[in-house]
């Protein structure tokens, strides 16, 4: 067993390294707890809220007490196990791949079975930490519940069950992706398998977003009586039908004390199922597996081309000011396309702004923008564009990769701004300028009113870039140039809830800009407001570009 726990901790300090020497990094488990927590506090309080009817009384009776917690559990079961799928697919070369920890321990007499226990335990530690961020603010907004006397029940007993049964969904779920993605990585080679991988993680991302925006509709507009979960289960109640929420909810409630919903054989037996499954990894994640599955990835990525990127090549003259610009360019996107983990964050941000789009196209009514500012759609496609900001900021600031720092000692301030600018328009040719056409393009389909959308459109695109501006601003290190000294957990976290912020300013401007236009019906008014969009992006842009010059001004003197 102590050969178990040293190899554990070795495991732990190769995840947590950091750049500076004798320093364990903390700062991504701080923002993996705390964006999770805020988020699933936000989640599960406007889930429970939705789910109280309007005659407040109904719900004191047992029925409706288990009905309340089954449809509140099933929600964010539901959200859950399509997180961690997303979770573990993204962080699984991290995690369990980790090229230099594998050829290192194969190199030593490790016993298999205390690599795949060290192993394992390694796995589970970053799962009870996400299953915690993740499950404590539900566990707590029932306990509040019960406080109150929204619910009339065993408050600790009920909050106490969520909490378990919400911990074993987390743990079975990401045992099973891992087992799943360990079967094909046997029966692939890697290099294949990270083919598929990709648009996998992609896919998860989007069908998470856009089935949480389908469950949340049903679940706030539906009579508890006639809920998601009643209808399943009346359907089926006579028939065996693995769903992982049912049978996780009905477990909880189980737990919690209430005899509604009670488990059959069939649930028993899925639980008990699921109960093994927490064993096999251990058996499973042998070394030599891994090091066969790292043996056959050894691929190259050079001479391989880009069909975004060569577009981009071709049209050069008319994108890029100077030569320099267009090289940090071309730098940082080859670089981003083979750096996964990078990849995979800021495509999975432009995934939740196509699910908003696709979801509004086909389930949801979408507002006039002149007359409904505030309106949800236009709300949400405000948090879609300003979030893609801050992730492709933070991504391309923050880029693990630092072979191309060498560049700035061979070029001037001057050179040295239009480099850092050349490195953002990637965000902008690939991510946010697609995603600005998508919702003309939906606002368009919808509206079928050419000016509106069009007015609408520039508005939000002045917008983007004024806040663009300033989160660069903000984060203005040089990117591939400083391998210590790069943006804190902190500062990530700041930068990507004044997303949020941002938004509401955004929201409050264009419903008085809007209001004025509607007003006074005059285009030079229209113009004159647009005028001063433009005169505010252009100077925060100053500001930007002045920063930049104070950077390099100070490397030059450090060097000196």
């Amino acid at each position: 067993m102590a050969s178990v726990v040293e190899i554990f901790k070795f495991l732990l300090k190769i995840d947590l390294r950091s750049k500076k020497p004798n320093k364990t990094n903390y700062g991504r488990i701080i923002l993996i707890f705390i964006t999770n927590f805020l988020w699933f506090s936000l989640l599960s309080l406007t889930i429970a809220l939705s789910l109280i009817p309007e005659n407040r009384e109904n719900i004191f009776s047992e029925y409706e007490n288990a009905l309340f917690l089954l449809n509140f559990s099933f929600v964010l079961f539901s959200v859950e196990i399509l997180l961690l799928i997303f979770t573990v697919l993204v962080e699984f070369e991290t995690f369990v791949l980790n090229q230099a920890e594998i050829e290192f321990l194969s190199s030593l007499p490790v016993d298999p079975v205390s690599y795949g226990l060290a192993k394992y335990m390694n796995f589970l530690f970053f799962v009870f930490l996400l299953s915690f961020s993740i499950n404590l603010p539900p566990t707590l907004v029932l306990l509040i519940f019960n406080l109150l006397g929204i619910l009339q029940l065993k408050g600790f007993i009920v909050s106490f069950s969520y909490f378990v049964v919400a911990t074993l969904v987390v743990i079975v779920t990401s045992n099973f992706v891992l087992l799943f993605m360990l079967f094909i990585g046997r029966g692939l080679k890697f290099s294949k398998l990270r083919k598929i991988l990709l648009p996998a993680q992609i896919i998860a991302v989007f069908i998470t977003f856009f089935v949480y925006q389908i469950i949340n509709r049903l679940f706030s507009s539906a009579d508890p009586s006639e809920s998601l979960f009643a209808l399943i289960d009346k359907i089926f109640k006579s028939v065996p039908i693995f769903v992982p929420q049912i049978v996780a909810s009905k477990l909880f409630i189980f737990l919690a004390g209430l005899k509604m919903f009670a488990l059959n054989l069939f649930d028993i037996f899925s639980i008990a199922i699921a109960l093994c499954i927490l064993l096999i990894p251990i058996f499973t994640l042998r070394i030599e597996m891994l090091k066969n599955i790292i043996d056959s990835s050894r691929t190259s990525d050079r001479g391989k081309k880009y069909i975004a990127f060569e577009i981009v090549k071709f049209l050069k003259k008319f994108l890029f000011k100077k030569e320099i610009e267009f090289a940090m360019y071309e730098l940082v996107y080859i670089h981003l396309r083979r750096d996964r983990s990078v990849m995979v964050k800021i495509l999975s941000a432009f995934a939740i702004g196509i699910a908003i789009a696709i979801y509004f196209l086909l389930f949801d009514e979408v507002k006039n923008p002149l007359i409904e500012p505030s309106s949800k759609a236009n709300v949400l496609m405000l948090i879609s564009i300003f979030f893609n900001v801050t992730a492709g900021i933070i991504a391309i600031t923050n880029h693990r990769s630092y072979e191309a720092r060498w560049i700035y000692h061979f070029i001037t301030a001057d050179e040295m701004f239009y480099a850092m600018n050349g490195a953002f328009k990637v965000l902008w040719h690939h991510i946010l300028i697609p995603l600005l056409a998508l919702f003309s393009i939906l606002y368009f389909i919808l509206l079928k009113s050419f000016q509106i959308v069009l007015l609408h459109i520039l508005t939000t695109a002045f917008l983007t870039k004024i806040f663009f501006n300033i989160v660069a601003l903000i984060s203005s290190h040089l990117p591939f140039s400083q391998p210590i000294e790069k943006l804190s957990s902190i500062e990530k976290i700041l930068i990507q809830f004044s997303s949020f912020f941002a938004v509401l300013v955004a929201v409050l401007f264009e419903r008085g800009f809007y209001f004025m236009i509607l007003k006074f019906k005059n285009l030079i008014f229209t113009g004159a407001i647009l005028l001063l969009l433009i005169i505010v992006e252009r100077y925060t842009f100053h500001i930007f570009r002045q920063k930049i010059l104070k950077v390099a001004k100070w490397r030059t003197e450090e060097e000196l």
